[in-house]
């Protein structure tokens, strides 16, 4: 009788030992089943040909990205960033300009002011500068706005083509 808690113990672990053998051995038979069947169908389809039954199509235009869609938001992101730039920057700006401006804010009398002195031969200077700057840039932008335009229209393969002719570095990219 006293043993008996003992041998019941035994007996637990040799079912448990029993249990984990047999799954064991069951996975194993599956295994080999599974093998026996690759090694069969091998055997059956040796000598036969697959064929092809629907050919993969080449698409004609990109799925992704919308080069169209893309330009159209990035011209509309420019102009708008630009627009609030230029808000916020008037925003900004505390500076006073007019006698008026002075008057209003300090509420006294304004009695002298200092006009402007302009020395003619440096602002020739600076006027053609800015023109020619602003002419640069604008030349620029109409340049690139066009360049987007037909790679929008006639797709990377033209333009690469095209740009190629003038600059070796673009004959890389074109098949």
């Amino acid at each position: 009788m006293e043993e008996t808690p003992k041998r019941e113990q035994e007996l637990m672990t040799l079912r448990r030992d029993y249990d984990t053998i047999k799954d064991s051995y069951n996975s194993l038979m599956e295994r080999k089943l599974d093998a026996d069947i690759a090694v069969s169908m091998e055997r059956k389809s040796k000598g036969e040909r697959f064929r092809i039954l629907d050919l993969a199509k080449v698409p004609q235009k990109p799925v992704s990205p919308d080069v169209k869609k893309l330009l159209m938001m990035a011209v509309a992101a420019g102009i708008g960033l630009g627009g609030g730039l230029i808000f916020l920057l008037d925003l900004l700006d505390t500076s006073l300009r007019r006698p008026e401006d002075i008057e209003s804010l300090l509420k006294i009398p304004v009695l002298a002011t200092i006009p402007n002195v302009y020395y003619r031969s440096v602002d020739k200077v600076k006027q053609r500068l800015d023109q020619g700057l602003s002419l640069f840039f604008v030349l620029i932008d109409v340049m690139l706005l066009g360049m987007f335009a037909i790679l929008a229209a006639k797709g990377t393969e033209y333009v690469m083509g095209k740009l190629s002719k003038y600059v070796p570095f673009f004959s890389t990219f074109v098949n």
